[in-house]
């Protein structure tokens, strides 16, 4: 299969709050999220499971988006469930996509549906990067 993993209309892997040069602040919330993208389906994990801490860091966003407002900080979050790929690990590294998660099955991790495509979608650490590096020279 080719293309992209990301539909257009889909959010972008990270999305930012405030100006990078606003603050001396820098907030990084790696499992804000618990979307998966459309390709994937719901990788055979039911809604009460994406709901879980095996998907995200329940209520990290929120606690990541006041402390931003308050600090005048520049954050990144992430948009996608570490369950499509986790973003604190390197892609290479076989737990970047867990098979079972708090005893929970993870069937579209154990296919391995679309493996390629989830790297390539900036969903890692280099998804952080590119928001970064052209703030990183002001």
């Amino acid at each position: 299969m080719t293309g992209t993993l990301l539909s257009p209309d889909e959010p972008p892997a990270c999305v930012t709050l405030g100006e990078p040069s606003a603050s001396p602040f820098l907030l990084v919330c790696d499992h804000a999220g618990n979307r998966i993208p459309r390709r994937l389906g719901t990788l055979g994990v039911s809604d009460s499971d994406r709901q879980r801490h095996i998907a995200w860091d329940i209520g990290a966003a929120g606690v990541t988006r006041q402390m931003a407002e308050r600090l005048g900080a520049f954050a990144i979050l992430q948009s996608y469930s570490r369950l499509v790929i986790d973003c604190n690990r390197d892609p290479d590294r076989p737990d970047s996509v867990v098979e079972w998660s708090d005893g929970a099955a993870i069937p579209g991790n154990i296919e391995g549906k679309l493996m390629k495509l989830r790297i390539e979608a900036d969903l890692p650490p280099q998804a952080h990067a590119q928001v970064l590096s052209p703030q990183l020279n002001h």
